[in-house]
């Protein structure tokens, strides 16, 4: 039995041929609350002869109302193309590669600004081709990008008693997230007041830091800072928080407000996700005391 090129039995050897692999890695990362998408690719030539004019090409569907950065992609004879709404298309020649060499293709995108809250997936295609032989390689990024309502204001539920109400509402098709609000009280001059409630939330004197006890009488000038941490809002709903306070006594002989001034609400989920907003901040709400209770920003009835 004979093995040779000419005649006999044809061994691998003798019809040598380069065969394209590909493979590809994506991923994302969040920084000053812009993502930037990473995508990490190696074309190999596992055959053994070796390969001329490689071609590659690869197509990333992108959201239309993502703003893009400026794209950095190695190796730098490679073009991007972004003329096509919703579509980022890198491609040129890898020129010639023999057999066991590998090339690695790197680009970094940024995503400056994102208009809509939502789940976005971001799906790429790669294709490497050259003479009889092709591969490909497809990774799918998810970016979630949230939009919070915030809403303040007051009711008198008594005579002497009265309550602020911050809403939380998530916007749109925003997926759940976590937040931390920061919230503050002022209790006027000649004001003296109890609080009875702080619905789960921090309440520490601004003075001193000390921890401020319900159903204990507190007279003014007193500012008040609250805090409640990671509140989670349900995609498609809201939460609520409710501060209850009684005056006990007043001295003053003109109108005077307490204030209530939510100061800001901030992801807790700041590594992955965008958070474009909860508000214009700070949104206040103030209830008169004179010679009874008034607010200045009721709540509506539903709530």
């Amino acid at each position: 039995m004979i093995f040779d090129c000419n005649g006999g039995f044809l061994v691998p050897e003798c019809n040598p041929q380069g065969t394209l692999s590909i493979s590809k890695n994506c991923n994302y990362t969040i920084q000053n609350n812009e993502a930037i998408l990473n995508y990490q690719l190696t074309v190999s030539n596992i055959g053994n002869a070796r390969l001329d004019n490689v071609q590659f090409r690869d197509v990333l569907t992108i959201p239309n109302n993502f703003t893009l950065g400026n794209i950095i992609v190695t190796p730098g004879n490679l073009t991007v193309n972004t003329l096509l709404p919703g579509e980022i298309i890198i491609s040129g020649n890898l020129g010639n590669i023999d057999p066991s060499q590998v090339v690695n293709i790197n680009y970094i995108i940024p995503i400056t600004a994102i208009e809509v809250p939502g789940i976005y997936r971001i799906s790429n295609t790669a294709q490497a081709s050259a003479t009889d032989t092709e591969a490909t390689a497809t990774c799918t990024t998810t970016l979630n990008a949230v939009q919070i309502n915030t809403t303040k204001c007051c009711q008198i539920t008594d005579t002497n008693t009265g309550e602020f109400q911050v809403t939380l509402s998530s916007v749109g098709q925003s997926p759940s997230t976590t937040v931390d609000i920061v919230d503050n009280i002022f209790i006027p001059s000649g004001v003296t007041l109890r609080f009875t409630s702080f619905d789960g939330c921090t309440a520490t004197f601004a003075n001193s830091q000390e921890i401020v006890p319900v159903n204990t009488d507190l007279v003014g000038p007193l500012r008040i800072n609250i805090v409640c941490n990671n509140i989670s809002i349900p995609s498609g709903g809201s939460i609520k928080k409710t501060i209850k306070f009684t005056v006990v006594s007043t001295s003053v002989f003109n109108q005077v407000s307490i204030q209530n001034t939510v100061e800001s609400v901030t992801p807790t989920s700041s590594d992955n996700q965008i958070f474009l907003g909860a508000g214009v901040f700070p949104i206040e709400a103030d209830i008169t005391v004179e010679a009874s209770l008034g607010c200045t920003t009721p709540c509506s009835l539903e709530l």
